[in-house]
């Protein structure tokens, strides 16, 4: 949340307009969630083989088509929803730009799971391809739920599903908080960067 403000408030001193740096920061998160959402409903479906790709994309279809008068229903008695709406046309306003948003999103989540399976490689256990497609972008969205940077959250999902992997819930934990510990260092570069540019910007 601090770095969204952050990224926020940089951009809009940049380009001179608060409001729309902030809207770009929630449809940078916007399109992260959409790719997830999709990824874990393909995740799940692979756990039933051919049938269950079928059905989920059947979902997919039949989610798309009544996603905007669904939103558009909820959003005027929800104004938090409004902005779901505000972005989700923004998308198909102006297409070259929300399929950028898209693509940057679904990368970044392959190099998220990627770095966990290798994680995983680092404490003897080599993954099987379904359940890093099926589990991790549960494991993900589980890092919506309330909590201090997911501690304990994380660690309680991984254990649960990599069970089912054949994974035991120690391996699952050391893993977990290796992930953290790999997010703390890529954030402490991260802030050791902003600093240094804003160092820069002063002189």
């Amino acid at each position: 949340m601090g770095g969204d403000v952050y990224k926020s408030v940089a951009l809009g001193n940049t380009i001179k307009d608060q409001p729309g740096a902030l809207f770009s920061v929630f449809m940078d998160r916007f399109g992260g969630l959409i790719i997830l959402l999709v990824l874990s409903l393909f995740g799940l479906g692979s756990l039933f083989g051919y049938m269950g790709v079928v059905i989920s994309l059947a979902l997919l279809i039949v989610g798309l088509l009544l996603y905007f008068p669904v939103l558009g229903i909820f959003a005027k008695k929800i104004k938090f929803l409004g902005k779901f709406e505000e972005a989700s046309k923004l998308f198909i306003k102006d297409k070259q730009s929300g399929f950028l948003v898209l693509l940057y999103s679904f990368l970044v989540q392959v190099f998220s799971f990627f770095t966990i399976y290798c994680l995983f490689l680092g404490v003897g256990i080599v993954l099987p391809l379904w359940s890093v497609i099926a589990f991790m972008p549960i494991a993900a969205l589980s890092l919506l739920i309330p909590s201090f940077n997911g501690f304990g959250t994380q660690e309680t999902v991984y254990a649960y599903l990599f069970a089912v992997a054949g994974v035991t819930a120690e391996l699952s934990i050391t893993a977990s908080l290796m992930n953290h510990a790999l997010r703390l260092i890529f954030s402490l570069i991260g802030g050791a960067l902003i600093l240094f540019n804003i160092g820069d910007s002063s002189k």
